[in-house]
């Protein structure tokens, strides 16, 4: 399911490169707001574990910066109209 789901965010995005689509800037803020909120939230919960489990769950929130990376480029798209910054961070992630 990973493997399919990350061929088809790829080739999405490669799409989008290609043919470049105007995007939702604003819906991208308030997208990625909630994301960086859950997962840090979660992280914080997680900090202070005791078993190795927790520890690799808090680091593997912590790593997953995909979504201020999304917020860096909604903001960034709510100034310039940039096309192709909306598909890009999805042909490098992961």
């Amino acid at each position: 399911m990973l493997i399919g789901g990350s061929v088809n965010i790829t080739y999405e995005a490669v799409g989008r490169i290609l043919e470049p689509q105007h995007s939702n800037a604003e819906g991208m803020v308030l997208f990625a707001i909630i994301g960086v909120a859950v997962n840090g939230y979660a992280a914080r919960k997680l900090s202070s574990g005791k078993t190795r489990n927790k520890w690799v769950v808090f680091w593997h929130l912590l790593e997953d910066i995909g979504w201020g990376g999304v917020l860096v480029v909604a903001i960034v798209l709510l100034f310039k109209d940039i096309h192709y910054l909306d598909p890009a961070p999805s042909t490098w992630r992961k």
